[in-house]
């Protein structure tokens, strides 16, 4: 790990987040930009059940989500929205089902650790799309944060931290190969949104400037004549 890294792993441990003959040795950086998010999802069995989350910029809620008994047939594509209304939508995870249980809002510089079954049974995510982020119901914290009702979302980067069960060349089980495969499919989506999104500011930017450029070009023309 780098030297960053140990120093965090250390501290988490020297605080009993982490035991002592278990310091993490994952350190997952993910970057988030204004209305992006992530898929509901688990982070599967190559971890020890447990995980802490370090946020740095734009307060977020994390939603966690427990599977309903229906099963989803077909091919739905992960995370997307079954029905449920806005305050407590029901997704599409694994082929199945999934209603939001509980969020958690992350303040900027904060800390959140979940084991046990919050990490075997329940799915977390961030919502994507919205320009704002608020407070709602169903968040356990709202009356402990410092935080406005609603707020317009920004930049943002998350430290994840684990310890990996086992260490292995590869995963040795099917279940194994279908969270590599998950992760895969999520970083390449997470790649391509990103530069999707650096395209389109870009030529949001050209053509902004394009107009500028046409009115100042109008406006000089008026004044000569």
């Amino acid at each position: 790990l780098p030297h960053f890294a140990q120093v965090l792993s250390q501290a988490l441990c020297e605080s009993g987040v982490f035991e002592a003959d278990a310091e993490p040795d994952q350190f997952l950086i993910n970057e988030y930009f204004e209305e992006q998010g992530i898929d509901a999802h688990r982070d599967g069995p190559l971890y020890q059940p447990k995980a802490a989350i370090i946020s740095i910029g734009t307060p977020v809620v994390l939603d966690f989500f427990r599977a309903s008994d229906a099963t989803i047939r077909g091919s739905s594509p992960e995370g997307s929205r079954a029905s449920g209304s806005g305050n407590n939508p029901t997704l599409v995870s694994e082929g199945r089902t999934l209603q939001r249980f509980a969020s958690v809002a992350l303040e900027d510089r904060s800390l959140l650790m979940f084991c046990g079954e919050a990490y075997t049974d329940l799915w977390h995510g961030i919502s994507s799309g919205s320009k704002h982020m608020e407070l709602h119901e169903l968040c356990i914290n709202s009356d402990r944060v410092r935080l406005e009702p609603s707020w317009q979302r920004g930049y943002r980067i998350s430290f994840t931290v684990r310890k990996a069960a086992h260490v292995v060349p590869k995963p040795a089980t099917a279940e194994g190969d279908a969270e590599a495969r998950r992760r895969h499919s999520h970083w390449m989506r997470a790649v391509a949104d990103k530069r999707n999104q650096a395209i389109s500011s870009k030529v949001a930017l050209e053509r902004g400037e394009a107009r500028v450029g046409q009115k100042l070009l109008f406006r000089s023309k008026l004044g000569r004549s």
